[in-house]
């Protein structure tokens, strides 16, 4: 298995932005942005995301004047050592977050489906599927993730329509939720939990060109984007403001609310195995990304012998924290602080050289 990422088309990227933004709509996230932004948490989602747009958007600039992937036009512009830094940073974020989405999405497996399982099982079953799916490449990752779209896009949407009898318009007041100011400066600071917005950028090669760089952040971003902020909507709809923040699981919490009729009860657990499997397709994305970084670097012909080693060092990383409160807390000052560092300052960097270097050029040129 060559580290190589082969050729992929813009639906392909397209559908690894949207699992990988969109996966943490399934923990946490929605609570937290309720406890911070009350009634207007749709508003800090919708700014965590363009706030993410817009550096990714540069740096497809910087592909547009230097071809090649994130590394390779870091070589060009950072030299050896800068874009030796700027890879171990990148392979920190995206090892990261495979561990701490490793952990949430075992832990909230044996709360919803398996609570009578051994919690170290479930996650090396987790890490097993991850590995394997890691082995196949990230073509077989991207395909998955395209085909997997369509069922999630249409499963959110179903929710929301059988939700509609427990709306209530007057649980997003007051209107302006904890303020417009805290709201901006919320989203801004948890941008970083779209960082996977980049990926299409690490692997720009397999995309071939500008024009599909810009498809897969347009359409993978923003339709992962607008699903998120009408849930939140939504979700603060359903529960009010008190109880939404108090949530662990609020997809889960909002799913289990659904009723059909006295003989059809309990559909959320159809959705259990649908989150299960974007939780594993996600985790597989940021192992991958961290993997191929980590060959880049070093210069290695294959990544297939890291796999095994990479996945059983994720596995005991995600059994260190002691509960899942400590984790999702990490996972929020993770997100907001050094996801950011990779968010907003190496794109910003990177783009701010690529243009002095395309401006001196053309005066070069010029003269």
């Amino acid at each position: 298995m060559s580290f190589q990422p082969g050729s992929m088309g813009a639906a392909e990227g397209i559908g690894l932005i949207f699992v990988i933004t969109f996966a943490k709509i399934f923990l946490s996230i929605p609570a937290k942005a309720a406890e911070i932004s009350a009634g207007l948490s749709w508003l800090s989602s919708a700014v965590a995301a363009a706030a993410a747009f817009v550096p990714v958007l540069l740096l497809n600039f910087v592909f547009k004047w230097i071809p090649g992937d994130l590394y390779s036009i870091s070589r060009k512009l950072l030299g050896r050592w800068g874009a030796g830094f700027m890879a171990v940073f990148y392979i920190g974020i995206f090892l990261s977050d495979a561990a701490l989405l490793l952990r949430q999405f075992a832990e909230n497996t044996l709360l919803t489906a398996l609570p009578g399982a051994e919690f170290s099982v479930v996650i090396a079953v987790y890490g097993l599927a991850v590995g394997l799916l890691v082995y196949l490449g990230i073509e077989a990752i991207a395909r998955s993730s395209y085909l997997l779209m369509p069922f999630i896009v249409g499963s959110m949407l179903l929710i929301f329509l059988l939700l509609s009898p427990l709306y209530n318009i007057y649980n997003l007041a007051p209107w302006l939720g904890n303020g417009i100011g805290p709201t901006v400066k919320s989203g801004m600071l948890t941008a970083g939990v779209n960082i996977g917005a980049i990926v299409a950028v690490i692997l720009a090669v397999s995309f071939q060109s500008y024009r599909n760089l810009n498809a897969c952040l347009v359409f993978g971003l923003g339709s992962s984007a607008v699903l998120k902020a009408i849930f939140f909507v939504l979700y603060v709809m359903v529960f009010g403001v008190a109880v939404a923040q108090e949530k662990t699981l609020p997809f889960f919490e909002a799913a289990r609310l659904v009723y059909l009729s006295r003989y059809l009860q309990r559909i959320e657990a159809v959705f259990i195995l649908l989150w299960v499997i974007v939780g594993v397709i996600s985790i597989a994305i940021s192992v991958y990304i961290g993997l191929y970084l980590i060959t880049r670097l070093l210069n290695l012909p294959t990544m297939s012998p890291l796999i095994p080693t990479v996945v059983l060092i994720l596995i005991q990383l995600a059994m260190i924290p002691g509960d899942i409160t400590t984790t999702v807390n990490l996972d929020y000052r993770l997100l907001s602080t050094y996801y950011n560092g990779g968010l907003y300052g190496f794109p910003i960097l990177l783009f701010a050289l690529a243009y002095l270097k395309k401006r001196k050029s053309g005066k070069a040129a010029a003269a």
